[in-house]
This record gives C-alpha cells, sequence and structure tokens, in this order.
C-alpha cells in the first residue's frame, strides 16, 4: 500500500516571549519587541502557531485514483499550541506520510519543528524524513513550480493562475494576528483550511501532468478535495487522525 500523503499548512502569530528572550528584553514592551526583530521577517522559533490544517490523501493503484482520507484544522483556541503539535507530531508518526506544502521547507516544517523544540515535543518521522527537499518524503510544490528558486509564485498566485482550489475572499495571512487577539480562531482554521485545498488541489493537478491521473480522474480527486474542505468547514473535526488505517498506513 503507498504511503499516505499528508497536505498541511499552519497559521502563525508573533511570540512576543520568545522574542524577548533571545534579546534580552521586556516581553511586555511591543516597540522593543519588535525593535528587536525590525522589518526582516521572524525567524521559526519565533512564529507561534495557531493553527494547523492538514487533508491526507491516499491512491487506489486498482483504480489509478487519489482521493481524501481525512482532513481537519486544528487551533489553539481549544487547546495549547503544545497540545497541538503534539497532536500533528503524533499523527504524522502515526501514518509515515509523504509531506506535500507550498514553501514547507523554508517555513511550515522550520517553525513546527522549531515550536516543538521549545515544548519538548517529539517528532521522530519528521526528524528523519521532512527535511529532505526534492526527496521521496516531501514536496513542496513552491519549490517544484519555480525555476530554481527564481520566480516563486506565492499559493494565491497560484492557486489563481492554475485555477484550483478555494481561497477565502478578503483574507490573507496578515489578518491572522488580529482575528487572533479577537478570538475568531474558526476563521483562522477556515483560511489555513483553504490553503490546504489549494495546496491539494496543486498536487493532483501536477499528477495529472506526471501522467499519474487522466482527466476523469482529476476531476474526481478535486471534487473530492472540495467535499473534503466543506465537510470540514461544517463538522469541526477537533482531531487528525479519524479512522482506524490500520492496513492503510505505511511502513517505511
Amino acid at each position: 500500500m503507498p504511503a499516505p500523503y499528508v497536505v498541511f499548512d499552519i497559521e502563525t502569530v508573533l511570540d512576543q516571549e520568545a522574542v524577548a528572550r533571545a534579546y534580552k528584553i521586556d516581553p511586555n514592551d511591543a516597540e522593543s519587541v519588535q525593535a528587536a526583530i525590525g522589518d526582516e521577517f521572524p525567524k521559526p522559533a519565533f512564529h507561534r502557531i495557531v493553527c494547523i490544517a492538514a487533508m491526507t490523501l491516499t491512491y487506489d493503484i486498482p483504480g489509478k485514483r487519489w482521493f481524501v482520507l481525512e482532513a481537519a484544522s486544528l487551533h489553539t483556541g481549544d487547546r495549547t499550541e503544545k497540545e497541538l503539535l503534539a497532536e500533528f507530531t503524533s499523527y504524522v508518526d502515526t501514518m509515515h506520510p509523504v509531506f506535500v506544502g507550498y514553501n514547507s521547507l523554508a517555513f511550515d516544517l522550520p517553525v513546527v519543528r522549531a515550536r516543538a523544540m521549545i515544548h519538548r515535543v517529539r517528532g521522530h518521522y519528521m526528524a528523519w524524513r521532512g527535511f529532505k527537499p526534492f526527496s521521496d518524503h516531501h514536496i513542496d510544490l513552491c519549490e517544484l513550480l519555480s525555476a530554481r528558486g527564481r520566480g516563486r509564485m506565492t499559493l494565491d498566485e497560484a492557486a489563481r493562475t492554475f485555477g484550483v482550489g478555494a481561497k477565502t475572499d478578503g483574507m490573507d495571512g496578515s489578518k491572522v494576528t488580529d482575528l487572533a487577539m479577537q478570538g475568531e480562531y474558526d476563521a483562522i482554521a477556515d483560511y489555513c483550511l483553504d490553503d490546504v485545498t489549494a495546496t491539494a488541489s496543486l498536487f493532483l493537478l501536477h499528477q495529472n501532468f506526471s501522467g499519474i491521473l487522466d482527466e476523469a480522474a482529476l476531476s474526481d480527486a478535486q471534487l473530492s478535495v472540495l467535499t473534503a474542505r466543506n465537510e470540514v468547514r461544517t463538522t469541526r473535526p477537533v482531531r487528525f487522525m479519524q479512522h482506524d488505517l490500520g492496513p492503510l498506513i505505511a511502513t517505511a
């Protein structure tokens, strides 16, 4: 049985306490914290994770089709960041998946690793499999679709250019901090899930380009992704693992 593919994305806010520890300043002094990092994009350890969304795809070899096994978008509105990370790393350690992300080698996985280390959360499979670029264990579509690092597209640009996915109108990552401060975690979760939906749809389109999916199978798979997205927004799963998947879990 082929390994499952976990398409994932995270949303973050600045961790002022982490910045303060690094630069020996008062964490309550927002101006000093901002001055310490300046205009640079914050380092991985300075991003506090407020949401992780994941959609697990599996490939049916006889039927030559991809379908969604399960999906969830979990946030820190109802759990701590440590609990969120433990839920995700435990799921990954159980599933032994191929990671699929968008700019995930440069951002998502380094942030997950750094924050897990801060909270003393283990992630064995991720540590040994997740960080190898262009490997059998991680597909970063941002890198895949760029020209050796040049001409990188944002996920929103890629989704619109290729006509796939479902992006939240009027929403972008710059609004996550304000939404978190307002306690609007479901809105953050929906946005994060839409990024996963777009990433999964791009992955399936590349499977079509690679000759693995024909047009009919591509259409069915993308419908499966959109159906899963809509179900998650309605049912709000509280765990990544939702089924008894014994025979489907890869051993490699």
